[in-house]
């Protein structure tokens, strides 16, 4: 090998391990992981603040990252990601919630450089977030990042962000899952909140991630919400009823896919001792899963 292609050689390979250094410095290093972030956006776009009633409305959503992955590594324009954004904002408007429970959220895109949280959150009127992150992959200036949110009228802030079980390396992007948890304060009280979306390839796994939920010192009297991807006929709602910690609609319309609903995935739990005064499926032609709200008199 002749000194140039050596040169050539040392530099390609010195590039690569100050990539994969990167990498790695951003899967370990740069992730808010099991903690989780909070904040509040400035300027929301009409904020819509409710009196303190015994009226709490919930919205459970998985947002499907808003389809901003066109590819492996290609993304969809800011333009038409803000649009959908707007679409899905217009519904949360529409329903008038007090919370919202977002499944497969993403705060960064690769070349996508749009934050779907903090923009639903302005859009929405509802200037309070909570994430947490299921994923986070690629370099510290370029990656994909992911996860469970809450939006929420009242001020929030994260407990924590709880790796469930069947997780896998930072590496690893599919189905790799966390359950949200924080903490809510009305004018009057607090409340916790789980924000979920369980398992979707192993039934038996999904269960253990619920049990794993059931089983946190600070579910009791929490909400519950999000993509369970579990039916109410599942070992892992049923595991949720048998608790008899919390009352949700189980005899409610399907949720997914979203033209043609067969599966009721997309629920919502509440405290026992709040009753259910209204459950709505709500559809959309934007994506893959129905929205669902529940009004509980607490």
């Amino acid at each position: 090998m002749n000194k140039r292609w050596k040169r050539c050689f040392q530099v390609a390979v010195g590039g690569l391990s100050v990539l994969l250094f990167l990498f790695v410095l951003n899967g370990v290093y740069l992730t808010s992981g099991v903690t989780g972030e909070h904040g509040t956006v400035l300027n929301p776009t009409a904020e819509q603040p409710r009196k303190d009633t015994a009226e709490v409305r919930v919205m459970a959503f998985n947002i499907a990252k808003c389809f901003v992955m066109t590819g492996p590594v290609t993304f969809e324009s800011e333009e038409v990601v803000e649009e959908r954004l707007y679409r899905i904002s217009s519904i949360i408007r529409q329903h008038n919630p007090d919370i919202v429970c977002l499944s497969e959220a993403m705060t960064e895109s690769g070349f996508c450089e749009v934050n779907q949280i903090a923009g639903l959150a302005a859009k929405s009127g509802l200037k309070h977030w909570a994430f947490g992150e299921n994923y986070n992959f690629g370099l510290p200036f370029l990656r994909v990042v992911g996860g469970n949110a809450i939006l929420s009228r009242y001020p929030v802030e994260c407990i924590e962000n709880m790796s469930l079980a069947g997780r896998q390396p930072f590496y690893v992007t599919k189905n790799n899952r966390r359950a949200l948890l924080a903490e809510i304060t009305f004018p009057k009280g607090s409340l916790r909140v789980w924000s979920v979306h369980n398992d979707s390839y192993d039934m038996e796994n999904n269960r253990k991630q619920t049990q794993q939920i059931l089983a946190h010192p600070k579910t009791l009297g929490s909400l519950i919400a999000g993509d369970f991807n579990a039916g109410p006929d599942s070992e892992s709602i049923q595991a949720i009823g048998g608790a008899q910690q919390f009352v949700g609609e189980l005899n409610g319309a399907s949720t997914f896919p979203v033209h043609q609903p067969n599966q009721q995935i997309d629920l919502i739990f509440g405290p026992a001792h709040w009753n259910v005064a209204k459950h709505q499926v709500v559809s959309n032609d934007a994506f893959d899963h129905c929205a669902v709200l529940t009004v509980f008199q607490r």
